[in-house]
């Protein structure tokens, strides 16, 4: 591993300190800038040399190139053992602060790693064509169109092109949900002849993943095609993010939210919720929705500023004086309970 210069640096994501040789040598023979390992009490940080200057949107190769290079070495990491990844959009800093970055964040990354580092993420993509099915659907397009009021003919083929991929994305979701431990917020993605879904599973259930796959009823899909494209660390469900937060965001949130002199996570959750329910557009007449929709999006910044900041306990009180000694870059781990999960889907199916 290259020693670490004074040129900022990409952070991949985090393994167990006991895995660090293992997932060096995994990693040694992929082609790309070079690699850096920071070694913590417990816990290893994964970093690669950043360009010196700035990729441009225009140089598409390049950046194409560069977002490969981190996929290949994401996907080694994740089958080499225990691994979390970092939030791709916020993860470059310069070298001096990783060591420090750890330090302070090696418990929350300790505790995520043993309880999901060794899942994988799964992208699920099914794909049909949609002129297959508007000529399956010709004579119901052709009669919704001849009955009075009745819509136009691209309006009619749309519709039927939304209901297909409704039906095929409840049939995708339908197989999938035995076999995977969470599905990424957000729900399905994808066109009028695309369902893609982001999945979250054990490496031991990827069989059954497959399985569920080749199960669907053929009869229903029709000419449809199935990909699935992985493994990854869990990116959409357990990404870090490296943030920086300076004193003053940190006072303006707090005036915002007119917090009291202590308030702890739970009390700071209550409040947001209490002041954004009065601040919602729909209580106000149309004249003054989108003065209060502005205050609505402010408060909820707020919140997001102060959220990570206020003790991880709900029942731990702090004042603003202490909230904003922990100003400064910091890396920040969401919640698991922002995901979609199988037992919220199984009821959703019921």
């Amino acid at each position: 591993m290259a020693k670490l210069g004074m040129r900022s640096i990409r952070l991949l994501g985090f393994a167990p300190l006991r895995d660090s040789a293992q997932l060096a040598t995994s990693l040694a023979n992929i082609p790309g800038p070079p690699l850096h390992l920071c070694h913590g009490a417990a816990v290893v940080a994964v970093a690669q040399d950043e360009p010196r200057k700035p990729l441009l949107r225009r140089d598409r190769k390049a950046l194409l190139s560069g977002l490969q290079t981190v996929q290949r070495r994401l996907e080694v990491a994740c089958q080499a053992g225990p691994f979390l990844p970092m939030d791709p959009s916020a993860a470059c800093c310069p070298p001096h602060l990783v060591a420090s970055l750890l330090a302070s964040g090696e418990v929350a990354l300790s505790a995520v790693l043993a309880d999901y580092g060794r899942l994988h993420q799964w992208e699920i993509v099914l794909r049909w064509s949609p002129e297959t099915v508007v000529a399956e659907h010709r004579a119901e397009i052709a009669t919704a169109v001849r009955e009075p009021g009745a819509p136009g003919l691209a309006d009619a083929i749309a519709m039927v092109l939304r209901s297909e991929r409704a039906c095929r994305e409840a049939l995708l979701i339908a197989a999938l949900v035995p076999a995977v431990v969470a599905f990424a917020p957000g729900g399905a993605t994808g066109s009028d002849g695309e369902v893609s879904l982001t999945v979250l599973s054990s490496p031991d259930r990827e069989t059954a993943i497959e399985s569920a796959l080749q199960a669907l009823d053929a009869a229903k899909l029709g000419d449809a095609s199935l990909d699935m494209r992985g493994p990854l660390p869990p990116v959409s469900f357990a990404a870090v993010r490296l943030v920086a937060t300076d004193q003053s965001e940190i006072s303006t949130a707090w005036s915002r939210l007119e917090l009291p002199t202590r308030i702890s996570r739970t009390g700071l959750h209550q409040t947001w919720r209490q002041r954004a329910a009065a601040a919602h557009p729909d209580r106000y007449e149309a004249g003054e929705q989108v003065a209060r929709a502005a205050v609505m999006a402010d408060l909820t910044a707020a919140y997001h500023v102060l959220r990570d900041l206020i003790g991880p306990g709900s029942d731990e009180e702090v004042v603003l004086s202490e909230v904003l000694r922990r100003a400064g870059p910091r890396l920040v781990v969401p919640p698991p309970e922002l995901w979609v999960t199988r037992p919220l889907l199984e009821a959703a199916l019921l």
